[in-house]
């Protein structure tokens, strides 16, 4: 089997498993329904929708220790839509429940970035910023840890010392392999609260992949 078959499959396999996982409490109140109704109008996804997407960030840099690294990372997210009581019309929160992307390492080993726990705070956004012809604005802001493994060695769990943030505008959505990009560096931090890795670039292509 291929490298490159080998990956798709575990992509796919990856969404699987995100579809699968158990529906959390919602993190906002039901709008009223006046407002779900303006919201549909708008071209938004509907809440409680379950929005499974492949992601593929080829080139990302990623710093490890005094390593400068030029990675792809290769995986999906699935996210829920919640109401958005800031913008109950324009907006939706989206709930992650599964992100996961991993790269190779050129020792042979691994990267993995994927979410941290459980999303309690949903700060992510899809926002309506133009209605004709439509324009989203996409703000994932994700709780992630990186786990690197290398051959022979006790894998290593760093946590990130904020979010994950990237985002996009798009003209549809769900998007269709639009580019996304990574706001600031994020840093991943070792148990002493030393930084060990900065995933410095992730120019991350979203859906239709």
């Amino acid at each position: 089997m291929s490298v490159r078959l080998r990956r798709t499959l575990a992509a796919c396999t990856t969404l699987l498993a995100f579809a699968a996982f158990p529906a959390t409490a919602g993190t906002a109140a039901a709008a009223p329904p006046h407002a779900a109704a303006q919201r549909a109008a708008s071209g938004l996804p509907p809440v409680g929708a379950k929005i499974p997407c492949t992601m593929l960030a080829v080139g990302s840099s990623l710093r490890i220790g005094t390593e400068q690294l030029t990675v792809d990372f290769r995986g999906g997210k699935m996210q829920r839509v919640e109401p958005n009581q800031d913008d109950p019309v324009r907006s939706v929160r989206m709930q992650t429940l599964g992100f996961r992307v991993a790269a190779d390492l050129p020792d042979g080993g691994t990267a993995v970035i994927e979410l941290d726990g459980e999303d309690r705070d949903a700060a992510s956004t899809l926002t309506l910023i133009q209605s004709f012809p439509p324009r989203y604005r996409q703000v994932d802001v994700i709780p992630v840890k990186l786990t690197i493994t290398r051959p022979d060695q006790a894998p290593i769990v760093l946590t990130a010392r904020r979010p994950l943030v990237y985002e996009a505008e798009l003209t549809q959505y769900p998007p269709r392999g639009d580019q996304y990009r990574l706001r600031e560096p994020l840093d991943f931090l070792n148990a002493d609260g030393t930084t060990q890795a900065t995933l410095e670039t992730y120019p991350a292509k979203v859906g239709g992949l």
